[in-house]
């Protein structure tokens, strides 16, 4: 696991992500992108994954990047923590019941959120006694083993916004027809 306080040094950057409507209009959907060795960075997400992963050599060992924002508010029941998961192909495993993990995946707080509780906590154990709990700090980047059941726990107040970017050797199925998906 890799953490990182006061990531993105640039200030235009965090001042466009300071408006939660840039975050809302990723909302809902999963997107693909093959990375800056194929194309340009298309919008902000692409700019900041570039960021992330461009002076680690990702583009070695990788088709390319998954990305997604959770938006996680503390006043709707629905959608104020996410439960114990990993991060798989999700197609794939309705399909076939196959669980097909992406190598890496990372979590960007690009959004000056307040909040209490909404810790990201990663399993230790298989019986989900022991956890590692990390606070979704603004301007943090996380990078960890999504292959690990992890969560979300509830949050007491605000909302937690956060970027979601996975790293795949081989494209997921759900991008078969396009670089966008309802999720």
């Amino acid at each position: 696991m890799f953490i990182q306080d006061d990531f993105c040094p640039d200030e235009k950057i965090l001042d466009k992500l300071s408006d939660i409507r840039v975050w809302e209009s990723l909302q809902g959907k999963s997107c693909w992108w093959e990375g800056w060795w194929a194309q340009e960075p298309r919008n902000i997400w692409e700019y900041i994954i570039q960021m992330i992963w461009s002076s680690r050599g990702a583009e070695s060992n990788i088709a390319g990047f998954e990305y997604w924002c959770n938006i996680l508010d503390a006043d709707n029941q629905a959608v104020n923590h996410l439960g114990w998961h990993i991060d798989k192909d999700e197609k794939l495993k309705q399909e076939t019941g196959e669980n097909v993990c992406p190598i890496a995946g990372t979590i960007f707080y690009g959004y000056p959120h307040n909040i209490s509780g909404g810790f990201l906590e990663i399993a230790t154990e298989p019986t989900f006694t022991d956890s590692e709990r990390i606070s979704a700090k603004y301007n943090r980047v996380i990078i960890m083993d999504v292959s690990k059941q992890h969560r979300v726990s509830r949050i007491y107040r605000g909302i937690r916004v956060g970027l979601q970017i996975n790293l795949w050797k081989i494209k997921p199925t759900l991008f078969a027809d396009s670089d966008t998906a309802a999720h």
